[in-house]
């Protein structure tokens, strides 16, 4: 466990750095749109590295691998949250309810996959799945979005080059077990 706990740090101090990075030579509020830009950029490529450690040879590390992406997606969210109070022109800084239900429903998703990162049982996975599945379909998204610019396009390519990858070790593993009658 001191291990997991040193990888998450890790995680976040680095998102920390990088988005701390953003602010020489910027305003406060371009600081911080491009912390927010590049922070998630960066906790999308430990998803990619968690999405493919499942069916790889990091597997015993998985758990760990995602509880780094979840820290460092904080690191993202914190960005979000105060580029919404400090840039009036941002769609987040008047409090509508879409601005309510978009933090919840972010923080409810990273929530609900830390908290299922080890889950024993069989809901407990399932539900762990699903809510890694919708979290890749919204780095798909949001990548896909922002497509027009080539740090976004590369992205793109990294978290659906890792489903693929993923997918085919694990039917490369499948193939390898043997047979049981």
């Amino acid at each position: 466990m001191p291990d997991t706990r040193k990888i998450v740090l890790l995680a976040a101090a680095t998102a920390v750095v990088i988005a701390a990075l953003c602010f020489v030579g910027n305003t406060p509020v371009a600081g911080l749109k491009l912390a927010t830009v590049v922070t998630a950029r960066f906790s999308g490529l430990i998803f990619a590295f968690a999405l493919v450690a499942r069916a790889s040879q990091f597997a015993s590390r998985r758990a760990t691998i995602m509880l780094a992406f979840v820290a460092a997606h904080g690191v993202h969210f914190a960005n979000v949250l105060a580029l919404a109070i400090l840039d009036r022109g941002s769609d987040f800084h008047n409090l509508k309810p879409q601005t309510f239900i978009t933090f919840a429903v972010g923080f409810s998703i990273l929530g609900v996959l830390a908290l299922t990162t080890r889950a024993a049982s069989r809901a407990g996975r399932i539900t762990h799945a699903i809510t890694g599945y919708v979290v890749w379909a919204l780095f798909v998204f949001a990548f896909f979005y922002g497509r027009k610019q080539p740090a976004s396009a590369a992205m793109l390519i990294v978290v659906i080059a890792a489903l693929l990858l993923r997918i085919g070790l694990g039917m490369s593993a499948a193939k390898a077990r043997p047979a049981s009658a």
